[in-house]
């Protein structure tokens, strides 16, 4: 019966990760909860970056001034680099913010909260840096990583970190947005307005964040292009003479696309990749179901969920599929 040889993959597939939890000499640590939400946050990383680097690739070639003709070329130019980058840089992102959460929990200020959101993209700009500066020099140079971090690392050791400032000011703003904001806006609109208008207030908000973060994005990709030294006032000049007033705006569709996905999926691929791992099932429902359900208003729709055992916490992570 074709239902029940799925029902026996599927349950076949969660005993499988929970033997390898359990019996893995190097796996055991991510029983830990500071190293299972980095993880978690690494493998969430890692799929959203392969699954969306076209649209971060064609934001960049349209950044640095390269023409269409020449997209075909070297368009999938630094997309090995960019998804190993989003390992380290989300795991930190997640891992930070997880570190600080109770700290600025549900009952502190909105500026604690929005603080410990802003630290923990500030933290993953250390490793965004290295990588955006790694394939901007692939991009313009047409050639492999190895090549790239050679010639930076010619200029200085300090060389794959310039523009680090702008990084971190760009990812503070994700971060902020991510968990912070967007919640936060989802919540009230909710309340508010009912479940219909959360997709176009995801949407508004979204917009609202890739504009005010892309200026940063933009001028740190002018710096990284070049080994020259300039000042921000000089870039933004240059921009405005090459590209006329939206200079500091080129790229920006491509960024909202990349900040709506970003800010909505990646949070939830998280929950599912910290529950495989700390539970050893598959969840019940992916992801890309509970954001369709959350969108489409279904989300009120489902039935409650059982009172959680008195004797484990409630947790509101994804429930495992049901043996069959």
């Amino acid at each position: 019966m074709p239902e029940q040889k799925d029902g026996s993959s599927r349950s076949a597939a969660g005993s499988q990760i929970k033997s390898t939890i359990k019996t893995a000499p190097w796996l055991p640590i991510i029983q830990h909860d500071g190293f299972r939400n980095f993880f978690a946050g690494s493998m969430a990383g890692l799929f959203i970056a392969y699954t969306t680097f076209p649209l971060e690739a064609m934001k960049k070639l349209r950044q640095v001034g390269i023409k269409r003709a020449e997209y075909g070329v070297p368009f999938y130019r630094g997309s090995a680099v960019f998804a190993g980058n989003i390992i380290p840089t989300t795991a930190l992102q997640f891992g930070i913010n997880n570190l600080l959460s109770p700290w600025a929990g549900n009952d502190a200020p909105k500026y604690q909260q929005f603080a410990v959101a802003m630290a923990s993209g500030i933290g993953g700009a250390v490793t965004a840096t290295f990588v955006e500066n790694t394939i901007i020099r692939q991009q313009v140079m047409r050639c492999g990583p190895i090549a790239a971090i050679q010639d930076m690392a010619a200029q200085s050791y300090l060389r794959p970190w310039k523009s680090f400032p702008l990084i971190a000011g760009r990812d503070a703003i994700f971060t902020a947005w991510m968990f912070m904001v967007a919640p936060t806006v989802r919540t009230h609109v909710d309340a508010t307005y009912g479940s219909s208008y959360i997709l176009p207030a995801s949407i508004a908000i979204g917009v609202l964040g890739a504009t005010l973060s892309h200026p940063f994005d933009t001028m740190a990709t002018r710096l990284q292009k070049t080994h020259a030294r300039l000042t921000y006032g000089a870039v933004c000049r240059n921009l405005i003479t090459e590209f006329g007033k939206m200079g500091l705006l080129r790229g920006l569709p491509f960024r909202m696309l990349l900040f709506i996905i970003f800010s909505n999926v990646l949070p939830e691929a998280e929950k599912d990749a910290e529950f495989s791992l700390r539970t050893g099932h598959l969840p019940e429902s992916f992801f890309f179901k509970r954001l369709h359900d959350r969108f489409t208003g279904k989300e009120h729709q489902q039935p409650a969920s059982p009172p959680a055992c008195p004797d484990k916490p409630a947790d509101d992570s994804p429930r495992p599929r049901p043996a069959h």
